[in-house]
Order: C-alpha cells, then structure tokens, then sequence
C-alpha cells in the first residue's frame, strides 16, 4: 500500500509542476490588466443633488413676547445638502407687500427685526431664502408670509390690591402694565383723570394746581421694568358713582383706558362710627347714633366687613374728615384694630410739619391689654397710655350685681344685663386718667387683687387738658343697660371730649 503523505514521482510529479506555473501565469496576466485600466476618478462624473432651505419663526431667547408682535421678530434658516454641505444662504425680507426687497449673501443662520405698524397696528413681512451648496447648486427659494401686529397695553389691579368699592373723600389704587409687545413699547408713563375733568389740559404729577378733576395728570411709572405703579387721590367730592379713567400707550400708537367706578361717601356729622364687631353689637351703636346724630344723618365705616384701606394715608385722610372717631371692638382682638395702630397714632397725633388738628378717639375694645391682645407695644403704652399688662392679669365677667361706677357727676353708672359682660382691668402710665372703675368684690375678678380694677379712662389728665383726645373703655357695652350706655356715649363725647352733638 502506498502512504498518503509521500510526495508523487515521475509524470504524476510534472503534472503538479505544470499546473502551478500555469496559475502563477494568469494571475500575472490579471493584475497586468487591471493596472492597465486604472483612470483618475472626476467628482463631475456624478449628479449633483441641490441643497434644501428651511424657514421658521421664534421670539428673542427668554422673550415672552406673543409670536405674532411687529417687535423683536427672530427669523431662522437653515440648509442641508445630502451630498455635500451648504456654504452660503441668500436672504431677503419683504416688509411691504409687492415691494420687491434686495438679496442679501450671509453665512448666518438668524436675523432680529423690529418692524413698524400701520395705522391700525398691523405690519406684515415675507421672508425669501434660496441657498447654495459647495458645488454651486442652488435650492429651490423657501418662502413664508408672516402676518405681525402691535398689541396693546394691558392695564389691571395688582394682586394684592383689594377692589375699591366705596371711600370718605380719600382714595387709592395700586396697578400695573403689561404689553405683549415687550414692556420697552410703552411709554415712560401714564395719564389719570376723574370724570369731570377736561381732556385737552394735561398737568404734570405734583405740579401746582394739578387736580385729576380739572385735567389729565401724567405721572410716571413707579418701577420701569415692571411697569407698576398708584393712584392716590385726595378731597374727592361726594358722589354716588366717582368715574377714574386711567391710559397708557405705547410706541405704535395704541392707547387703552382702564376706567373705575366707586361711590364716595358724604362725611355726615362730627363723627364716624367704625363698626369692628358683630351684628348683635351693631344695634347698640347704630340706635346711638341715629338718636344722637338722626337717621342717616351719620357716618358709617363697616370696617368689619370692608377691612382696612390699602394705605395708611388714606385711613388718616378718611379719620380727619370728622372731629372725633368712635371705635368699637367685640370681645376678642381685632385685626383691623391692629393693622390701624400706624393710622390712628397719626390722627391723634400729627407729627411734625403736619399741620392737621390732632384728632379724637373713642375706643371701645376689651382686648387692648393683657395676654391676649395683639396691639403693638408703643401703640398701649404711648398712644393708649396704659401698661400692657392687665390688672388683673386675665380678663373676667362683670356680674350682674356688680357695677362700673363712673368717677365723674357726668359720668352714669353702667350696670351688668348679662352674665356675658365681659371686661379687662388697665394699669394707667403717666398721662392717663381712670373714668371707670368697677364695684369693689373680693371674688369676682379674679384671686388677686385689685379688686376694683379700673375699665375706662381718658388722655391726657384733666388737670392737664379739661377735654380728652383720647378715651377708652374696656367692658363690653352691649351686655350693660343700653339706656345707661348711650347717656354715657354722649357724656364721654359732648363733655369729655368736647364733641359737636345736635
């Protein structure tokens, strides 16, 4: 047997050799062939494919402008090519329409316009963008219309500003501007006038003579940025229906009104009752006053139900109007008492270069000291002239054997109906007079003495000044006799006080 790993011999042997070489030999002549036909390669020998143009449309980076607004319009393009890349755009922005505009070459890829309105507000542009690649073919022209206009300003309240419904002669409003355009559109500032004024006058704000009810007042935005800005207006003239009109415009000639309605009170009799308690408290006060004063003929301030003014100024303003003030409160502290401290020191006491008449308060609210009341420190103890501890240090009920016993001849005593009559004792400061005391009871106030706390007094003394501008009373009147109550209401204002009463 023959093994398979020997090499062949003899003519077996000459066939394996000559087939090799004849191999070898035509794969010679292939790569011979080849490098034969190997011309340079020409990019021109294949199709060029045109670029394409895109358009769109947006606002400047961080803008809220309202895309269709003439002002600070941001155009974008684009190109692609898919066989090369684009080099070079062609642009142009028709800002009229038929009125061919030019061709401009740029390498960009935006422009920011700000256009100009018609008569109307309206504006339009047609942008037109044709691009060009690295092989000189050129896109189809991309083409978009875009209709623009100017929109107006937008006047409103500010958030925090509660609607005015009604005022006493004195009046502000707190507002802002916004225009969609871009607050930059508007004008520097704005015009306010009341319903009786003449339109063709204008004066500036603070200027003398200026009166929003003779002429315009143009005044200037508080906060330029954010275009805020207050109406404060003064001796307003009684009226059922008091018309404010307010404008702003702005560059492309656009001019919104705000207008505002309110009733402006009359300021009837000497004095304002600010009613700070419930209804069942209300009856007391109210049957006083149209005894006193007659029906109607009096000024109220629900003040309850209304809250405090948007300013101080202008409770100030509303207070000065009458010779005296008289403010009640119901058994717990009151806020609007609170949020007034500021307003009520002013009235009582004008600071200097103020030249108003210092006015007169009659303040009838049991938590004005002690643990519970929320007034602030120096109001108790310089403008009320008490300690801001109670004495006795908690608050009690007056029995109904128990009575205030008034500490002048003038001065009735007021005896307890109800077992709600509730009361606070006062440590009296410097300056302030005791006009209330309760009888004498060992048990009834409280386990510590006094045990006649003091619940009414009056500011300054008498030997200092025989007429008060400031009294106080620290029982719930509207759980004592009401006939007693309403002889000592008038005492503590025609005598004590020194009030005008019919």
């Amino acid at each position: 047997m023959r093994s398979c790993n020997r090499p062949p011999r003899g003519r077996e042997q000459c066939c394996v050799i000559l087939l090799a070489l004849g191999i070898a030999a035509l794969a010679g002549t292939v790569v011979g062939l080849i490098g034969c036909t190997n011309e340079p390669f020409d990019p021109n020998s294949i199709i060029n494919l045109p670029p394409v143009a895109r358009i769109f449309i947006t606002t400047v980076e961080g803008d809220s402008l309202n895309p269709t607004s003439y002002y600070r319009r941001k155009f974008h393009w684009s190109g692609s090519d898919q066989d090369g890349f684009v080099v070079r755009y062609f642009v142009s922005i028709e800002t009229q329409h038929g009125i061919p505009a030019p061709w401009d070459t740029t390498t960009a890829t935006d422009t920011t316009m700000t256009f100009t309105t018609d008569e109307e507000g309206h504006a339009e542009a047609t942008i037109r963008v044709v691009c060009e690649d690295d092989r000189g073919a050129l896109s189809d022209t991309a083409s978009q219309y875009i209709p623009l206009r100017n929109f107006p300003p937008v006047i409103n309240f500010q958030s925090d500003f509660d609607t005015l419904n009604w005022s006493y002669g004195a009046a502000n409003f707190r507002l802002f501007a916004i225009d969609l355009d871009g607050n930059e559109t508007m004008a520097d500032s704005f015009l306010y006038k009341l319903e009786t004024a003449d339109t063709n006058l204008v004066f500036t704000y603070g200027e003398p003579g200026a009166d929003p009810a003779l002429g315009w007042i143009k005044q200037g935005f508080e906060d330029q940025e954010t275009r805020t800005f207050s109406v404060d207006l003064h001796n307003l003239a009684p009226a059922d229906q008091c018309s404010l009109t307010i404008s702003v415009t702005d560059e492309a000639g656009a001019d919104t009104r705000f207008l505002w309605d309110w009733e402006v009170r009359e300021a009837r009799g000497s004095v304002i009752l600010v009613a700070d308690a419930s209804p069942y408290t209300d009856e007391l006060y109210f049957n006083f006053m149209n005894d006193t004063f007659g029906v109607e003929q009096w000024s109220l301030y629900e003040i309850l139900y209304t809250g405090l003014p948007d300013r101080t100024w202008v409770l100030v303003e509303t207070l000065r109007q009458f010779e005296a003030v008289i403010w009640y409160t119901g058994g717990s502290s009151s806020q609007n008492l609170k949020g007034a401290a500021a307003a009520l020191t002013q009235y009582l006491q004008p600071g200097t270069g103020d030249d108003a008449e210092p006015g007169k308060l009659l303040l009838i609210s049991q938590k004005i000291t002690g643990s519970e009341t929320d007034l602030p420190l120096t109001f108790i103890q310089q403008v009320l002239g008490i300690s801001p501890t109670a004495a006795p240090v908690n608050y009690f009920y007056v029995p109904t054997d128990r009575l205030a016993l008034g500490l002048q001849p003038h001065l009735p005593d007021l005896a307890s109906t109800s077992s709600f009559a509730g009361g606070t004792g006062v440590q009296l400061l410097t300056g302030s007079e005791a006009i209330y005391q309760l009888e004498f009871c060992r048990t009834c106030y409280g386990n510590r003495p006094p045990f006649d706390p003091y619940v009414g007094f009056r500011r300054p003394e008498r030997t200092v000044d025989p007429l008060a501008s400031l009294i106080a009373l620290t029982l719930q009147l509207e759980y004592f006799d009401h006939d007693q109550v309403r002889a000592s209401l008038l005492n503590l204002l025609a005598q004590e006080m020194g009030v005008t009463v019919p």
